[in-house]
């Protein structure tokens, strides 16, 4: 039978790590060595393979990027055309799993070496990408980061709408991070429906466990999406407003053209004497009018 690769694609404290512990209760190989929690930050632990992690942070080394580069643009990919590495990693931590999953921030920016290395071995690619309240993905990228809250949204919108055109062509499931900690049952049978997977039987003989690892407490930094259109760029507001319906409309047009202006945003900041100063953070306060101006205008 056919392998079956199930890649969680989505940005830094949007509830990744809190999926794949479930999914790996739920019986989903992770690989043969975690990545550990840190006191503080992710307690329960990141959920992601080690092996893949160093090899995702040697790739994107190597085209002089990160996770949280807000200049990322997918033409960098371009000098990394070879998938040895990936792949022999790949069959050797999953070659007898027949369904597994990969967690890792990273897959979004490198989703289309993924996508080739895992085509290559004959594995099946579904994906899940998961959403969060864009303010409260930025307080708790500044508490662990220090990063402002303008770049937080960049990192937020820019990671998102990366992975839903990454994935159009791929069966996949939305999800909020709300959702998962609220409802996880209803949240399974979604991934059920539409990824037909049959994780739903498993679930029923393992709800306790899903019950004391899903705690509330797992998620921090909890707002209101209550007048929130009046704290966020409309850029950011017109992302969220397409959320509730990603699961059962198609709305490609409207992403692509905030995609479009996500783009024309990251070139407002894209200059010599941004690239040349060590702390972005700093040059993003002294041109934050100019971008609320701009962003404000759409």
């Amino acid at each position: 039978m056919k392998q079956t690769c199930l890649l969680i694609l989505g940005m830094h404290r949007s509830g990744t790590s809190a999926l794949a512990g479930t999914l790996n209760l739920l019986d989903v190989e992770l690989g043969s060595e975690l990545m550990k929690g840190a006191s503080g930050d992710n307690d329960r632990g990141f959920y992601e393979n080690i092996h893949l992690y160093n090899i995702n942070e040697k790739l994107l080394k190597q085209i002089d990027s990160s996770w949280d580069d807000v200049f990322f643009n997918e033409s960098k990919l371009n000098v990394l055309d070879d998938t040895t590495e990936l792949e022999s990693m790949l069959r050797k931590e999953f070659q007898h799993s027949q369904l597994f999953t990969i967690k890792d921030p990273r897959l979004t920016y490198l989703f289309p070496l993924y996508k080739k290395a895992l085509t290559n071995m004959g594995v099946d690619i579904k994906v899940i990408i998961p959403h969060r309240n864009p303010l409260e993905v930025s307080n708790s990228l500044k508490k662990r980061n220090q990063f402002n809250q303008k770049k937080g949204l960049l990192l937020w919108a820019y990671h998102f709408l990366l992975a839903e055109k990454h994935t159009r062509a791929l069966p996949r499931v939305f999800y909020s991070f709300d959702e998962l900690i609220k409802s996880p049952q209803n949240l399974i049978k979604l991934i059920d429906k539409k990824l037909m997977l049959n994780l739903n039987l498993k679930y029923n003989s393992k709800k306790s466990l899903i019950a004391d690892f899903l705690v509330p407490d797992l998620k921090h930094h909890n707002i209101s999406i209550d007048n929130m259109s009046e704290k966020i760029p409309k850029l950011i507001w017109n992302i969220m407003s397409l959320m509730p319906k990603l699961n059962e409309v198609e709305s490609v047009a409207k992403l692509d053209e905030l995609r479009q202006q996500l783009f024309d945003y990251q070139n407002l900041f894209y200059n010599d004497s941004i690239l040349k100063v060590q702390e972005f953070d700093e040059q993003m306060n002294k041109k934050e009018k100019e971008f609320d101006e701009q962003m404000n205008k759409k």
